[in-house]
């Protein structure tokens, strides 16, 4: 059997992912099952993101930003 270890890069998204869950209250668990990894092209035995994966996961940092940002907008908050 072919042994494979994951990037640093990979480890990271995994560490996010939790860090993230803890702050939304969210199931991580869905999410990594949602990470696409194949063979790193200069090193077969490493596992890394997809270039789809990150897009993807560019994409909805940007849609939690945007919600956040228009959420912090709405509210009215009497500075002393």
């Amino acid at each position: 059997m072919k042994k494979m270890k994951l990037a640093d890069s990979v480890i990271a998204q995994i560490a996010q992912i939790v860090q993230e869950a803890v702050l939304t209250g969210c199931d991580c668990v869905d999410y990594m099952r949602m990470i696409e990894l194949a063979p790193d092209e200069t090193d077969p035995h490493v596992l890394v993101m997809t270039e789809e994966y990150v897009k993807l996961v560019a994409k909805n940092h940007n849609k939690m930003l945007d919600f956040i940002q228009t959420w912090q907008a709405g509210r009215t908050t009497p500075k002393s």
